[in-house]
């Protein structure tokens, strides 16, 4: 029996020396180049999640602070009105 003008035992030696010939290369690819990605693409992984949880810690962190300023404003703010209110006391007082 024939296929494309070649003898089936013809394929057969042809497939079962390209068989280990591709497999071979298969393996030395994985080796060179998807191990490594795959180690850094999971150390990338593992990097990228420090930093969210880092930019979550800064970011309630920056929230306490600004709540914090927010009261010191007011505080700022009435004691700058008290101030206000005996000034003019005493302007009144004194004319």
């Amino acid at each position: 029996m024939q296929f494309l003008g070649i003898d089936v035992t013809e394929w057969a030696s042809v497939l079962s020396i390209l068989v280990p010939i591709v497999t071979f290369v298969v393996w030395v690819f994985n080796q060179i180049v998807v191990k490594p990605l795959r180690t850094s693409m999971n150390n990338l992984s593992e990097t990228l999640s420090e930093l969210s949880k880092t930019f979550k810690e800064r970011d309630e962190q920056i929230s306490n602070d600004i709540d914090q300023q927010k009261l010191k404003l007011k505080e700022h703010d009435v004691r700058i009105k008290n101030l206000e209110k005996e000034d003019e006391k005493s302007e009144k007082t004194t004319y």
